[in-house]
């Protein structure tokens, strides 16, 4: 777990002066925003590699953003340590490393994931999760709720929205923990992928009453990905393998490796975001395993001798404006 200094949890955010002190910005201009926060989104769909779907972005811009992340960074960064310790996605200081290392060599492992995560979380979870968590009045949390929602939902691509979601699935991950507390599993919850693991039976009679809790709470579950998984088969956590100890994997080594191949091929110079990507993707191979990703270092500084050449960021190819979001997304609107 991270030492990093945290900074003091906020008093009751009852009163909009507070707020206005919190954010920098004047009330007036905050309900202006606010109002109008529809406006300041331009969607579009990102397509994951290797299929034929696509990720819908909801894709705030300023001054919605710039007050997003405010939020963000002085009321719920302040109030991350009244999230249980077993929720880790989204949070500074947890990781999806710390996410894997409670499941370490498992008897046996169980992944549910959560369907439409953010989208399943509506307008009203989240003006609750203001009064519940930080003690709004109803103006302040009214007004942080038209903030952080779009179309009665959580958005995607919100920096505000995977820390809402903890907040807002914190009572859920309660229930669910009670359930696994008493079969003796340990649990984590990385946004939408909840695991479970330790006996292979205590697992298999777990499953269903944690669907049944879900769905109570307004939430649906991809039942193709509810995997129950032995210590026989490679055991992943949010794509970390699990079964000994941890370990970036095999597959994904050989994709870094194949990646800096083929930026070394490249004639005369290395453009700077292609080489920003490949330290990014060691620096997490080492935060797996500080040895593989030691040794890939290495085998980058011995391939990547060509000078940088500084290059702008260009847009995702593989993305697609989504002006019709409206019919294209199934889960826009929710009341």
């Amino acid at each position: 777990m991270s030492t990093k200094k945290q900074s003091p949890e906020l008093r009751p955010l009852v009163s909009l002066s507070y707020l206005e002190y919190l954010l920098g910005t004047k009330r007036d201009r905050l309900q202006k925003i606010a109002t109008s926060a529809g406006s300041y989104y331009q969607p579009f769909d990102i397509h994951k590699k290797g299929t034929d779907k696509w990720r819908h972005i909801d894709n705030p811009q300023h001054p919605l953003k710039t007050l997003q992340k405010r939020i963000l960074k002085n009321i719920l960064n302040r109030n991350i340590r009244r999230l249980p310790d077993g929720m880790t996605g989204g949070i500074s200081g947890r990781s999806i490393v710390e996410n894997a290392k409670i499941h370490i060599g498992k008897e046996c492992i169980g992944v549910i994931d959560i369907k439409n995560c953010f989208p399943s979380t509506n307008y009203h979870q989240i003006n609750q999760v203001w009064i519940d968590h930080f003690g709004c009045g109803y103006k302040t949390a009214n007004l942080l709720t038209k903030l952080t929602t779009f179309q009665h939902r959580l958005p995607q691509g919100a920096p505000t929205s995977p820390l809402l979601c903890n907040f807002a699935l914190a009572p859920v991950f309660g229930e669910i923990k009670a359930v696994a507390d008493s079969a003796g599993l340990d649990i984590t919850i990385f946004i939408d992928d909840i695991t479970v693991s330790g006996s292979k039976k205590s697992i298999t009679d777990s499953i269903e009453p944690i669907i049944k809790i879900l769905v109570k709470h307004g939430y649906a579950v991809r039942k193709r990905k509810v995997k129950v998984i032995t210590s026989n088969y490679s055991q992943k956590v949010t794509g970390i393998p699990v079964n000994r100890k941890l370990s970036i994997g095999r597959g994904h080594i050989q994709q870094i490796r194949n990646l800096i191949l083929e930026t070394a091929s490249l004639k005369g110079y290395i453009p700077s975001n292609d080489y920003c990507k490949i330290q990014g993707k060691i620096s997490f191979a080492k935060s797996v395993s500080k040895t593989q990703g030691v040794k890939l270092g290495k085998f980058a500084e011995k391939m990547l001798v060509h000078p940088l050449m500084q290059v702008g960021v260009k847009k995702d190819e593989a993305s697609r404006d989504c002006k019709r979001f409206s019919d294209n997304h199934k889960y826009t609107e929710r009341n």
